[in-house]
């Protein structure tokens, strides 16, 4: 772990807003729960639901016959009347695939319910990843707006410790879906990511064909928006 990203972890742990370690494991995990809840709610009968889930199941690091065994273990999950015990069934079945397809030995800190961080290589900029966990994917939209810039005024008290930080990038679905509003948080037009990055940093929205774009704001320019005079 890079010296500087050790000094994050220290001064977040140590201030009254304090940012705790995610990685790509939980997001995924975390994404995979609420993507299984919204089918829940969406589709009408198990039979539905069941066969929304198998038509997402597409990790590429996995044999076929394992794949295949998934698929026919999900399905008999069709029987399970309760929405709950059902949602359970589903995610300790997935839970291997989960893990070997996501584990990576990069950090992550969560901010709040919406806003994850993590600082590149050579410590010169943050990423941000805005996607809504399993308590705030059920808030509104300016709900989730509000708590999103209150993350990023936590994040800019962070980044004006830290000279090095130059910038602060940003890959997520969220600037691919609505541009116009990712540059009204001050971030450039978001574009496209790369093939590869899509499917190196993002295996669940890469899995469920999802849309994901990067966009990036200047040190100077978050700090001005969004650190506390």
């Amino acid at each position: 772990m890079p010296e500087i990203e050790k000094d994050f972890q220290k001064k977040v742990e140590d201030s009254e807003n304090t940012s705790t370690k995610w990685n790509p494991v939980d997001y995924l995990r975390e994404m995979t729960s609420v993507n299984v809840r919204k089918i829940i709610n969406a589709c009408d009968n198990r039979e539905n639901q069941v066969q929304k889930i198998i038509s997402g199941i597409k990790w590429r690091n996995n044999r076929p016959e394992d794949l295949e065994n998934l698929r026919k273990a999900i399905m008999s999950c069709e029987e399970i009347a309760n929405d709950d015990e059902f949602h359970e069934n589903i995610m300790e079945l997935v839970e291997p695939f989960i893990v070997d397809v996501a584990q990576r030995s990069e950090e992550f800190f969560k901010i709040n319910g919406i806003l994850i961080y993590g600082i590149n290589e050579d410590s010169s900029s943050v990423h941000v990843h805005m996607q809504p966990d399993t308590e705030t994917d059920k808030l509104t939209f300016k709900e989730k707006e509000k708590l999103l810039i209150d993350g990023f005024k936590k994040l800019a008290e962070i980044v004006d410790k830290e000279a090095k930080i130059q910038k602060i990038t940003a890959m997520t679905p969220m600037a691919a879906r609505a541009p116009k509003w990712m540059m009204s948080l001050g971030f450039s037009e978001p574009v496209p990511v790369t093939e590869n990055e899509w499917k190196e940093y993002f295996i669940y929205e890469y899995q469920n064909n999802i849309p994901v774009s990067y966009s990036e704001i200047s040190r100077v320019d978050f700090l001005n928006k969004y650190l506390k005079k």
